[in-house]
């Protein structure tokens, strides 16, 4: 790991160069459809891809703004088995797993949103499932038996909340179907990965339909106890969700919804750079414990066709418990900092407890109508419970704040009105705009107790705050039909993120008030295109972009005192992103994605102490990244009785730049690549597959920290967490 180059790369936003591009492009595919043979096989034509990136249903090349679509088929082809993981194979979109915590990520689009989570409500990514408000902490769950997650590029705080200052992500389950169908998936692979999946649906009466689905995994960890040997953990998840459909008129329909995931196994993981093979962790005596997070949500979606508009009133209620034990002291990084590691370092024990309850009631124009709009109301209550520890003690250093137990209960209550509408002005051109006024309130409550053995000079404290906030967002923007199948575009939009309280702020602990950290705005334009030819065989998006943030946050951690402090700071990221497929043969499909985000901090304040400077590249946000894949399906002759058998292969490849590793730019996390392959053969109702993860076995950075040297003119030290290398499986599938 080295310092990042300071070198500046220019990157013109010309909209005329960028329509150039895009015509150059989408005219590169137009000789391949026309050379193709007459009489032979063409494929039906497909229908548009449509989203709900917008609370309705629209076509993908209607929506004014940029989205990415994978498949509920896809994610299984490709294993991937959260949100999150999906989330990694999208060019442009940024992530910090957090000591492999996949639910305390940290998530950005674009290099916009916070360069570090202050809090689990300090989100700048929404996430909503099936309309249903989440925290995007529950990314690591919802991703069995779907339809497709849709990824809203650039602020989306007109329809889908505050917290999607960077964008927001639809996570649309598979629903009840009129017809009996299911299907029962299993998998075994190397590291003991054992997967098992299936869901049934059907009628149950003239009115009422069900679906249930359910999924189980598990498999060693990659990550071994240096002490014993040992793999840390064997992570264990489990979900399932029942979904009923009740339509008692044509025109009325009633879904109900009810998820149950399970996590178990997760340990919140800093090894030493560099990493050994096997990569191991020091915890000295401390035992490992199996870490668990538990989601239930509960849903209710009334649909109603008024003729002139579509009702819907969307009800949600989410509640989550985490329960997480972790050590202050590693053996190999104290080890290197101080030249000994603490014997009996301790530990320390968090319980976070989270309930979330919507409400959103809002009117929509019907599919095909002329005018698109959408207006409406959204309530939402928030609480969370974040304590530590309990049972702990830190041994080396008595006074730490961690011996003591702290209470610190949040909450936040949030009120909006919203609408939008995108209606034509002229014969090809159509105006879109939008607003929503939200009135937050927020409150923290926190006490702290020492505990016996801990001989500082405070033994009990208390902080209680309150603060209230309201503000607009909206976007504005204008779209262009070149022709039946194009669009051109160009939109300004303007984000917002309230300002809260830090879920690990120390001042209580010494007497003092943890102050509410400040709210961050974003500006940002974009102009882009998209066309999808009219059988559905080639598709191009295109967009240049730039955002400019104010006062996004920081959490800045003191490695000698153990404290967290908010800060804020300001950014300012450009790029340029394209995306397409292409299918030049039956049976064919190419797909590929670019991305280029140039991501800088603009501004510090005076008074900060983190060592962020003006200048500084955002962390985790590589310049460069992008995918692309490869599905081919053939047809067999007969054999050992398959009905109409067929081999299908598909290779996708994702690769990203270096990227700073943190706000400070200490050191860079180097680029990397993964290609993943799944080949198998289908016939009649059953299929038989080989599936290998990161074919190349590169093991690269999930995320870094920088520890400075604790001892004058001692060494400094980086910790992270490399992903899983290669592994290989099999698996059946059967549907019926």
């Amino acid at each position: 790991m080295s310092k990042p180059s300071r070198r500046r790369l220019f990157l013109p936003l010309r909209p005329t160069a960028f329509a150039a591009l895009w015509v150059a492009l989408a005219a590169a595919a137009q000789p391949a459809e026309e050379a193709r043979t007459p009489g032979a096989d063409e494929p039906k034509t497909l229908e548009p891809v449509v989203v709900r990136a917008r609370l309705a249903d629209e076509a993908l090349r209607e929506v004014p703004f940029s989205v990415n679509v994978i498949g509920g088929q896809e994610m299984e082809e490709r294993r991937l088995f959260s949100v999150e993981e999906a989330l990694w194979q999208i060019p442009g979109v940024e992530m910090n797993s957090n000591g492999g915590d996949s639910w305390n990520a940290n998530v950005r689009i674009r290099g916009v949103g916070a360069l570090q989570k202050v809090s689990g409500e300090d989100a700048s990514v929404g996430l909503t499932v099936d309309g249903q408000p989440m925290l995007v902490n529950n990314m690591s769950s919802q991703a069995f038996d779907l339809e497709r997650v849709e990824v809203l590029k650039g602020p989306q705080g007109t329809l889908l909340g505050n917290n999607s200052e960077a964008g927001a992500i639809n996570v649309i389950t598979a629903k009840p179907t009129r017809h009996f169908e299911g299907y029962v998936r299993s998998e075994i692979g190397t590291d003991r990965q054992r997967m098992a999946e299936g869901a049934i649906s059907g009628p149950l009466s003239e009115t009422l339909s069900a679906r249930l689905a359910l999924r189980g995994t598990a498999s060693d960890h990659w990550v071994h106890d240096w002490q014993t040997g040992a793999v840390v953990s064997t992570p264990r998840d489990t979900g399932v969700r029942g979904t009923l459909l009740w339509q008692p008129l044509a025109t009325t329909r009633l879904t109900l919804t009810a998820q149950h995931d399970s996590l178990r196994g997760h340990p919140n993981i800093f090894a030493l750079h560099p990493y050994g093979d096997p990569v191991t962790v020091d915890r000295g005596t401390t035992p490992w414990t199996n870490d668990s997070r538990s989601v239930d949500r509960v849903g209710a979606t009334l649909e109603h066709d008024l003729g002139f508009a579509l009702l819907a009133s969307v009800t949600g209620y989410v509640k989550a418990d985490t329960w997480m034990m972790n050590i202050p002291y590693e053996g190999h990084q104290y080890r290197r900092l101080i030249g000994m590691a603490p014997e009996d370092g301790g530990y320390f024990v968090m319980r976070t407890g989270e309930e979330t309850t919507s409400q959103e009631l809002r009117l929509s124009s019907r599919p095909g109508d002329r005018v698109f709009w959408v207006a409406g109301l959204n309530w939402l209550r928030h609480q969370r419970d974040v304590d530590m520890p309990f049972g702990a003690f830190d041994h080396f250093y008595p006074t730490n704040y961690t011996n003591g137990t702290m209470l610190r209960r949040l909450e936040s209550t949030s009120r909006a009105v919203f609408g939008e509408a995108t209606f034509p002005v002229a014969e090809r051109l159509k105006l879109t705009t939008g607003l929503r006024h939200t009135w937050d309130r927020k409150r923290q409550r926190a006490s702290w107790q020492a505990v016996p053995g801990n001989d500082g000079p405070i033994r009990y404290a208390e902080d209680n705050d309150a603060l209230r906030d309201h503000y607009t967002t909206g976007r504005l923007g204008l779209g262009w039909a070149l022709d039946a199948q194009t669009n051109l575009y160009a939109m300004a939009s303007r984000g917002y993120k309230s300002g809260g309280y830090n879920d690990y702020g120390t001042n209580v602990t010494l007497g003092g008030r943890d102050a509410p950290y400040a709210a961050a705005r974003v500006n940002a334009v974009e102009i882009g295109a998209k066309h999808e030819s009219a059988d559905g065989r080639f598709g191009l998006n295109a967009a240049l972009f730039e955002s400019r943030g104010k006062g996004d946050h920081m959490l800045f951690f003191d490695v000698m005192t153990f404290g967290m402090y908010a800060e804020n700071v300001d950014t300012r990221s450009r790029g340029l992103e394209l995306s397409g497929f292409w299918k030049p043969a039956a049976g064919l499909t190419l797909d590929a994605a670019l991305a280029y985000t140039d991501a800088k901090i603009t501004g510090v304040a005076a008074t900060s102490t983190s060592g962020a400077a003006a200048g500084n590249r955002v962390p985790d946000s590589p310049k460069w990244s992008g995918s692309i894949g490869v599905q081919y399906r053939m047809p067999l002759g007969a054999f050992m009785g398959w009905q109409s058998p067929a081999w299908s292969t598909r290779i996708a490849a994702r690769f990203a730049s270096s990227r700073a590793g943190d706000p400070q730019n200490q050191f860079t996390l180097p680029g990397y690549h993964q290609i993943d392959l799944r080949t198998g053969v289908s016939g009649g109702k059953t299929e038989l597959y080989l599936w290998v993860k990161n074919l190349t076995d590169k093991r690269y950075d999930s995320f870094g920290y920088y520890y400075p040297a604790m001892v004058e003119g001692g060494p400094d030290a980086v910790m992270g967490l490399p992903v899983r290398g290669r592994t290989v499986g099999v698996g059946f599938a059967y549907y019926f």
